[in-house]
């Protein structure tokens, strides 16, 4: 693979990206998301998006790219949630929409439906790496971003 993708490959990522955030602005409105911080959550789940699928494209494992893409997600929204006065939590749950494994969590159910081992195995894997890149992506960002908070910009006395 050369230093750069071609540009079939970097079209549908793109594509993707904008049907996640897409995806991301239902669940927003469904969920009552606040018009004002809707543009930011726009943002910040198609880079978010976009993080995940380029790394996935690149790298063999789902769990760096889940990782990676959650890491910027839990930044992005910390800061942005001092920008806008609000919890980052109402932030970074619905940027945190295009990462969520439902396509293999549906095919791992399916397979266990029909008994198929083969199938329960790939996708309960990939649902697994993913599952995992998202929960130590968060641990990873939130340690980070307490440290810099707390020890860097508010140093008590």
């Amino acid at each position: 693979m050369g230093c750069f993708m071609g540009g079939a490959v970097m079209t549908e990522i793109l594509w993707l990206s904008l049907l996640a955030t897409i995806g991301t602005i239902g669940f927003s409105v469904l969920f009552h998301l606040p018009a004002k911080r809707l543009p930011v959550v726009i943002i910040g789940s198609f880079v978010t998006s976009l993080i995940q699928l380029f790394c996935d494209e690149r790298m063999p494992q789902l769990f760096t790219g889940a990782m990676l893409a959650t890491m910027f997600a839990v930044w992005f929204s910390e800061v942005f949630a001092r920008v806008l006065r609000t919890p980052a939590i109402v932030l970074l749950t619905p940027i945190l929409i295009p990462l969520v494994p439902g396509g293999s969590l549906f095919y791992t159910m399916q397979g266990i439906l029909l008994s198929n081992a083969e199938q329960i195995r790939q996708y309960a894997m990939e649902t697994a790496q993913v599952g995992f890149g998202i929960a130590f992506g968060t641990l990873t960002a939130t340690a980070v971003a307490r440290f810099f908070t707390e020890t860097l910009f508010f140093k008590r006395k």
